[in-house]
């Protein structure tokens, strides 16, 4: 990056969503990449425009963007969430996006993204921030891992549909 590819990091917008739909899409490719089981609906475009207008209004999600020269280059959606209630309510934030368009990645994005999200976690009294990875996505994998995050719990997939 040159002295002219300052990055920018703040909260999402309305207007963000064009581009935001943009690396949401992208996103949904990279990850069917990984597997078969992640397969996308058609009105893809359409569903993705109507919940990030969600997460940007909701008062319980941060939603932040990195921007360069007015274009969107990464986002990260985090999420307050509540275990079922039978536990011991424990504040959670769950972190369920965090991608960097492929031109941008390995310029230290993903993890100033991430401190955002780690500060806004911080900064509601969350007991624990925990996001989910494929476990064939191995870029995603480590670089959760050199942030901080350990394993904690693993889903195991049978199809039964042929």
């Amino acid at each position: 990056m040159t002295g002219e590819d300052k990055i920018i990091y703040r909260k999402a917008t309305l207007k963000d969503l064009p581009q935001l739909v943009e690396l949401g899409v992208a996103q949904s490719s990279f990850h069917k990449s990984f597997s078969n089981y992640n397969k996308v609906k058609k009105s893809l475009a359409k569903i993705l425009k109507s919940f990030f207008r969600k997460k940007i209004r909701s008062k319980n999600a941060l939603f932040i963007v990195a921007e360069t020269k007015g274009a969107v280059v990464g986002y990260a959606l985090a999420q307050i969430k509540k275990p079922i209630p039978v536990y011991i309510w424990r504040k959670e934030v769950e972190l369920s996006d965090l991608f960097i368009k492929q031109s941008f990645r390995h310029k230290g994005i993903g993890k100033k993204l991430f401190s955002e999200v780690k500060l806004f976690a911080r900064e509601i009294n969350a007991d624990y921030l925990w996001v989910g990875a494929d476990s064939k996505n191995h870029s995603a994998r480590d670089f959760y891992g050199r942030v901080g995050f350990e394993p904690f719990r693993e889903i195991l997939l049978l199809r039964v549909k042929k």
